[in-house]
């Protein structure tokens, strides 16, 4: 099974030019073989939950999509209407709960989701409704990273489960339902509590490997990337990340590739295109090979190596607090996730050992370069995924980034 190519395209910050701007991007999107994409009801781009105009706006945006065969994952609301303070690069208070339609009458954000709004769902309700026709709408999220909401985990979760049947009961089989979540921390909770499917975002955690992050936790990921502050796109390990994501996808057999978060810059970037171009070049000499259909395929870990690395996350909480002390509540989960992933070993350099009825290749992934010592793989053909150079193997190279090697 080859999973089909993702990426979000969330929302348009320019405030004018909105639709032909997502035209644009679904052009390349449609030009380098992307299949899905993602897209936030946000109040500083298209609102489509609660203005007309941008609702209008959307099912341009989906009809176009449609006419480039491209399925969408529609988001309908985000963590960040909701908190009085959020992240530095997001702490507006217009875009929060301070300017929330709902603040006046509910005065706090746990004392919304007690109950679900009659106002609020009949919204939903209505934008189903009006997108029921277009088949390429595929996903329904319910909320962006509803964990990142500060309230009790219990009453989140209970809200949803309602918001969740509420759709089901008026519109049945006709969407997949999910939810978000940011913390890996969470997610057993979120997925034994809730009735639809948990999305969990990877910004390299807790592995350092997208591919790893796949690996162990069966979700379909519509948010990855290495750094969640900025791009850094320039990058090589932000380059090995986005490309362990989607070669993890293909080798695992996900329906989707995850999806990359940083869409304007990558969508716009030689490098990453080229990255996905070699999946797609690629992926017709393993795809057959790795059918589950009908071939029986397993996985073995050949060898890794380990060490610690810091990251720039820590100093952006820091700066929170201290720009924010009374914010240490809000702060402590990510923060104590932060600690754990750090005490944790974590694998810079990862082989996987892919064994089918037919043949077996290797797939290698390493952030440091590292000279090839297992016999095994000497002399064997192999790929750069992300330059695309095919070479066989030596024992005098060192290899950085990401191979298949066969």
């Amino acid at each position: 099974m080859i999973p089909k190519m993702s990426i979000n395209l969330c929302w348009d910050t320019s405030e004018k030019n909105t639709i032909e701007n997502y035209k644009k991007w679904i052009d390349t999107c449609e030009k380098n073989k992307i299949e899905v994409i993602r897209i936030i009801s946000c109040s500083w781009s298209i609102n489509f939950l609660y203005e007309h105009e941008d609702m209008r706006k959307l099912i341009e945006i989906i009809e176009y999509a449609k006419i480039k065969n491209i399925e969408i994952c529609l988001v309908l609301n985000n963590f960040v209407d909701f908190n009085i303070k959020n992240y530095n690069d997001i702490n507006n208070e217009r875009y929060s709960w301070i300017a929330n339609k709902y603040s006046d009458y509910y005065k706090k954000p746990t004392n919304f989701f007690k109950n679900v709004d009659k106002e609020y769902l009949n919204n939903i309700l209505n934008v189903l409704f009006k997108i029921y026709e277009y088949d390429n709408i595929c996903y329904i999220e319910i909320m962006n990273e509803i964990d990142q909401i500060h309230c009790n985990k219990r009453v989140l979760a209970n809200w949803c489960n309602k918001i969740n049947k509420n759709i089901i009961d008026k519109f049945p089989n006709r969407y997949k339902i999910l939810c978000s979540i940011s913390n890996y921390a969470l997610y057993e909770y979120y997925k034994r509590k809730l009735n639809c499917f948990v999305d969990l975002h990877f910004y390299s955690f807790p592995y350092e490997s997208a591919y790893r992050n796949i690996e162990k936790y069966d979700v379909l990921s519509f948010e990855y990337a290495k750094n969640s502050d900025k791009h850094y796109l320039q990058d090589y390990n932000s380059k090995i990340y986005f490309c362990s994501g989607i070669w993890g996808a293909f080798i695992l057999k996900r329906a989707i590739t995850p999806m990359h978060w940083w869409w304007q810059e990558l969508l716009s970037n030689k490098n990453y295109l080229t990255i996905m171009d070699v999946l797609s070049k690629n992926v017709s000499d393993f795809g057959e090979i790795l059918d589950v259909t009908n071939y029986n395929v397993s996985y073995e870990l050949l060898y890794s190596n380990s060490e610690k690395r810091e990251s720039n996350k820590i100093i952006q909480r820091l700066i929170n607090l201290i720009k924010h002390p009374s914010f240490i509540v809000n702060e402590f989960k990510s923060i104590r996730k932060f600690i754990i992933k750090k005490l944790k070993k974590e694998e810079l350099t990862l082989c996987r050992k892919v064994k089918t009825d037919k043949c077996v290749f290797y797939y290698l992934e390493t952030y440091s370069f590292i000279k090839i010592l297992n016999q095994e793989l000497l002399h064997m053909e192999a790929i750069d995924l992300i330059t695309g150079e095919k070479f066989k193997v030596k024992s005098v190279e060192k290899l950085c980034g990401n191979f298949i090697i066969y």
